[in-house]
């Protein structure tokens, strides 16, 4: 580390920032901070929730823990989306007001307590890619949403052909969904048996035991780093306890 960094490490209050820390590739649980006085700076790090159920990962590590959880304020949700997405010719406020007129028209008002669905559709709508997102049907949305999650694991790209034949109408333009079948198929197979399951609280949140029945470790944690799956800790004091969830939206 260069020695000016060190001087103002030591002499200055500083903040360090650990970005996603669910993609720390290493096998130790924490990226290294040694060298650094940690009374002297603040460390934030962001990560998915599944990381922290890590069981390396100590309570006593964390001074402050912030669950980010919906969005409180979809207006001004949208209206700093959009500050990044459009140059400064466009009228920032009046865009939100036609994006909030078009949910209303596709009957999409309900993805707005949602970050990750009224990102998407938002993105959509500003690359004039939305004309498809039509009526009650979901099913355009949440391929792209599963597409785009499907990258973050495995980037890579493959399409669907005479040979190799769609399972369903709206995966036949897709590229990052074929390579990632297997693993999509075992996430639904589990997800019907969850939904479907007779004790109602198991049909969005389950134990690692209970998706082990129905899935690989590999596809659990495919789910895991594309985010069809979240993890944490339960609560209990002697027993540490994992509970999994799918995306109450992906579900059905």
């Amino acid at each position: 580390m260069g020695e000016c960094v060190q001087t103002r490490l030591k002499n200055d209050e500083n903040i360090i920032i650990q970005d996603g820390m669910d993609k720390w590739p290493c096998k130790e649980a924490l990226p290294s901070i040694n060298g650094i006085q940690k009374n002297q700076c603040i460390v934030l790090t962001t990560s998915r929730p599944w990381k922290l159920a890590d069981e390396r990962i100590r309570n006593s590590q964390i001074d402050i823990l912030f669950d980010l959880a919906g969005i409180s304020d979809p207006k001004e949700f949208n209206e700093k989306i959009l500050q990044c997405l459009l140059d400064e010719s466009h009228d920032i406020k009046k865009s939100v007001d036609l994006f909030e007129l078009f949910l209303g028209s596709r009957n999409l008002g309900s993805i707005s307590s949602s970050p990750l669905l009224n990102t998407l559709v938002l993105c959509t709508w500003v690359d004039d890619r939305a004309e498809r997102l039509i009526g009650s049907s979901m099913c355009e949305l949440y391929t792209t949403l599963l597409e785009n999650l499907c990258k973050k694991a495995n980037s890579q790209i493959s399409y669907f052909n005479q040979y190799h034949l769609s399972p369903v109408n709206c995966f036949a333009r897709t590229k990052y969904n074929r390579p990632n079948m297997e693993h999509i198929n075992a996430i639904a197979k589990a997800a019907f048996s969850f939904l479907f399951s007779n004790e109602k609280k198991s049909s969005l949140v389950f134990s690692d035991i209970d998706l082990t029945a129905h899935s690989s470790e590999t596809a659990k944690q495919f789910a895991l780093d594309s985010g069809l799956l979240s993890k944490r800790k339960g609560k209990k004091v002697l027993i540490r306890h994992c509970r999994l969830s799918i995306k109450p939206s992906m579900n059905s």
